[in-house]
């Protein structure tokens, strides 16, 4: 069986060899995700669909193996509730590569990051 942990260097998984079976299940979240969730005006991110953006554990959001965001209901009918838990990257961050910088936290306070992901 195999288990995984966050590589925060390249905001992806790194899968283990583990005796115990998978406890818990991980699947990627893509930018069409957070736009459904309403994030567009919050954060700003690539529209590029070729690599997820974050990783997701049931309702609970992974960004750099930061738990970012969890969402609560929802329905065919009604929107989920949408818990921002912390900034995806830090207030004036700026990116070390463009390929690492994904995502970036947008209020009147903070700048944005300055690489080619800002649209």
């Amino acid at each position: 069986m195999f288990d995984f942990i966050f590589d925060p260097d390249t905001n992806g998984i790194v899968l283990q060899e583990s005796e115990k079976p998978l406890r818990r299940e991980i699947r990627p979240v893509y930018c069409h995700e957070l736009d459904m969730l309403g994030l567009k005006n919050r954060w700003r991110y690539s529209s590029d669909d070729s690599a997820p953006l974050m990783w997701a554990i049931n309702n609970f959001y992974f960004y750099k193996g930061r738990k970012v965001m969890k969402t609560q209901g929802g329905s065919c009918h009604s929107a989920p509730v949408v818990t921002i838990l912390e900034d995806p990257e830090p207030a004036g961050a700026r990116c070390l590569s463009e390929d690492l910088c994904t995502i970036t936290f947008l209020t009147p306070r903070r700048t944005a990051c300055s690489c080619r992901l800002r649209r």
